[in-house]
């Protein structure tokens, strides 16, 4: 058994019962949506990664979540999204 699994079932602190995800940059978007509508995602991290849905709608199945737009207008002057 390796050492970090020992000191968990010691501590009782390794959850069985679910799967745990590590994502990067875009990854932490997808990976955070999963963690709220799929119950078999119990922990994740996510590693320089938006905390929220940016720009283009994320999919899956018959669920929809909704982007947000921000106003990329205050910092390049650019206006990004119609």
């Amino acid at each position: 058994m390796p050492a970090a699994e020992r000191h968990g079932t010691l501590e009782g602190e390794i959850q069985r019962s679910g799967i745990g995800v590590i994502s990067v940059c875009m990854g932490a978007e997808i990976v955070l949506a999963m963690a709220c509508y799929l119950k078999q995602v119990v922990a994740v991290v996510c590693i320089n990664g938006f905390n929220a849905v940016i720009g283009v709608p994320l999919q899956y199945k018959d669920l929809v979540v909704t982007p947000i737009h921000p106003d990329m207008e205050q910092y390049t002057g650019a206006r990004l999204w119609s």
